[in-house]
């Protein structure tokens, strides 16, 4: 093999490792189960919906330092009320526009989405739990 062939080669394969490790699937922690996860005192059905589509980005255990840094529900009892009413209203808004879970995420865990029936309860209780902290 000349060097030239053996150097294109090289550059392939680095390429195609790159390529591999650009794509590939997230990581799917699975480390927060029902009942498991940050202590919040959230309605049972919305920590449902919670653990199941946001926790595994959206807690300390994840692995995702982007996420946890947007959005951390094990530090959400430490926020001050006036932070909290901006996530939660960031939370209703991403998720009713279809950001949340991403659209990467979702193509490796489909089971994520959230229905509309999901979507409309998350944004009735945020709409709920901002008013409690805003003393409404």
């Amino acid at each position: 093999m000349t060097m030239k062939r053996l150097s294109l080669l090289s550059v392939l394969l680095i390429a195609i490792i790159f390529a591999f490790l650009a794509f590939k699937a997230p990581e799917h922690n699975c480390v927060i189960q029902a009942g498991d996860g940050p202590e919040l005192d959230f309605p049972e059905e919305v920590m449902a919906i919670l653990e199941r589509s946001c926790f595994d980005c959206h807690t300390a255990e994840s692995s995702s330092t982007k996420a946890k840094a947007k959005l951390n529900f094990s530090k959400w009892n430490k926020l001050k009320d006036s932070k909290k009413v901006g996530k939660l209203d960031k939370i209703c808004e991403e998720i009713k526009e279809g950001k949340m879970p991403t659209k990467k995420y979702l193509s490796h865990y489909p089971e994520t989405k959230l229905s509309e029936k999901e979507t409309a309860l998350i944004c009735v209780w945020v709409d709920a739990e901002v008013n409690k902290l805003l003393g409404d």
